[in-house]
């Protein structure tokens, strides 16, 4: 997760401090220890950020904005069958398991969010 500030060009060093700037903003939230750490990003929920890779900033900036941005749509309402009505469903191809997943990953996201 880790790269030397040596091997950076100038504007290559302008986009990290841009997104490091802006992550530390976004850390300021109340929950954005609960997203990143959703996220599987706890590493850097706290701490300094030298030496954090580009893509791994632009990873944690793009769920937290994501969860957190007041000008987003809401989370969609859970609306779909249980897993096993949806197995036994006649019409079941297989397609639906991706549906599933998306719904309890949303779910577990609002869990974390409220602090479940």
């Amino acid at each position: 997760m880790t790269m030397t500030a040596e091997a950076w060009i100038a504007p290559e060093l302008q986009i990290w401090k841009d997104f490091a700037a802006r992550l530390a903003t976004l850390r300021e939230h109340p929950q954005a220890k609960a997203v990143l750490a959703h996220a599987q990003l706890d590493a850097l929920a706290e701490g300094p950020l030298d030496g954090i890779r580009v893509s791994d900033l632009s990873v944690a900036i793009f769920h937290l904005e994501n969860a957190l941005a007041d000008d987003r749509a809401p989370l969609p309402k859970l609306a779909l069958m249980e897993p096993d009505d949806v197995l036994r469903h006649p019409g079941f191809d297989g397609v639906e398991d991706d549906s599933v997943a998306e719904e309890e990953r949303l779910l577990s996201l609002r869990e974390a969010l409220r602090g479940e």
